[in-house]
């Protein structure tokens, strides 16, 4: 596709949202309507090709902070420690006895509240962190601001 008849085409598209092979020719009137819709392919393939660029880039960078967020702990002490840092924002994991009242504990005591419990499940360690007993979960909590 030349570059020149690209850029107007982008522009043209740009100022419009939407466009047709007919209107698009009448901007080059010596170029066939064969040649204007095979420019516009080339455009949504390469628009569709950047986009998925984009998207996976933002995904990488959404993954990885949230990763980089992200604390384990193994004691009430340790989630006492990472919810009270102001440079420790993000989630905490640890495993859990699936007791509410751990849950009510765990809000009333550190701030936090259950944010999930992941489908792919790690065995970090055998109890829980709040109340002694024996972890059946792991559980990511969070705090709501």
């Amino acid at each position: 596709m030349n570059q020149l008849r690209r850029e107007r085409i982008g522009k043209y598209i740009q100022e419009k949202g939407a466009v047709t092979v007919k209107e698009v020719s009448a901007l080059f009137p010596d170029v066939s309507l064969m040649t204007i819709h095979r420019d516009l392919e080339k455009l949504e393939e390469e628009i569709d090709r950047l986009l998925g660029e984009i998207h996976n880039s933002l995904y990488q960078k959404a993954l990885e902070n949230r990763e980089r967020r992200t604390y384990t702990a193994a004691s009430m002490e340790e989630i006492l420690s990472i919810a009270g840092d102001p440079e420790k924002t993000g989630f905490i994991r640890t495993m859990w006895c699936e007791d509410p009242a751990c849950e009510a504990r765990m809000k009333e005591e550190a701030g936090l509240t259950s944010r999930c419990m992941p489908l792919e499940q790690e065995h970090l360690y055998d109890v829980c962190p709040i109340c002694g007993k024996p972890a059946k979960s792991m559980i990511i909590w969070g705090k709501a601001y």
